[in-house]
């Protein structure tokens, strides 16, 4: 490499290592400040090996996640039971979740996002009618999960930050309002407890409770690698 270009690339590598800095330290003003934001405060903890819960500040458990084959959400007095779309239903619900890109999206979701298609799942009441889908991950610091509902609402979830302990997920609409906000506040092991913010004015429905139940983990599972790493 001639002395010029050494000089020149120096520099980039310098403005690259600031621009990285300063957005770290963005985040972690915003991590610091997000307890003073206004709205519904909600906790997801661990209750168990395989089950997590969503609490109010009260301590008032509203929704009840039990991992396994297959995977339950427990709300409003009702259960709910996680499945694989069969191959007969794919076709149908694929269109659904690809026709529902929100129209106004963060730009994180943008740079982060993964195919919609993948991981395609849904959540099924007692009769067996889907009350929402997923799709995608969060996993490799990408932000590819999404939940669309049988109408074609549907809500994304961007994350900022550069690590576990600085980052904030949003859930984002499909006209692009903020749902809701996450942020971790233990970070242990198969024991991460996540703070949520509810926005001011958002009614805290039943399909909420169960979306921010499904999402709720995401945001760490977005710092996981693929392959087997933390």
């Amino acid at each position: 490499m001639r002395p010029r270009q050494s000089r020149a690339w120096n520099v980039r590598l310098r403005q690259a290592l600031k621009n990285r800095r300063d957005f770290a330290q963005e985040c972690e003003a915003e991590w610091r400040d997000f307890s003073q934001q206004p709205g519904t405060r909600l906790w997801w903890v661990r209750a168990g090996a395989t089950q997590r819960e969503l609490r109010t500040a009260d301590r008032q458990t509203v929704a009840s996640l039990r991992y396994g084959r297959p995977t339950t959400v427990r709300a409003g007095g009702r259960t709910y039971t996680r499945k694989r779309v069969h191959r007969s239903s794919r076709p149908r619900i694929a269109e659904i979740v690809g026709h529902s890109r929100p129209r106004s999206e963060n730009v994180w979701a943008k740079i982060n996002r993964r195919p919609a298609l993948t991981n395609l799942r849904e959540l099924c009441d007692e009769t067996g009618l889907p009350v929402l889908y997923t799709s995608g991950n969060h996993v490799d610091r990408s932000a590819g999960a999404r939940i669309t509902f049988p109408d074609r609402r549907s809500l994304t979830f961007p994350v900022r930050g550069t690590r576990r302990t600085n980052a904030i997920m949003t859930a984002v609409d499909q006209n692009g309002n903020k749902i809701a906000r996450y942020r971790l506040t233990v970070i242990r092991p198969l024991a991460d407890k996540a703070e949520i913010i509810v926005h001011p004015g958002q009614p805290l429905t039943d399909e909420l409770v169960l979306a921010l139940a499904i999402s709720a983990g995401w945001l760490s599972s977005y710092f996981q690698s693929s392959g087997g790493g933390g």
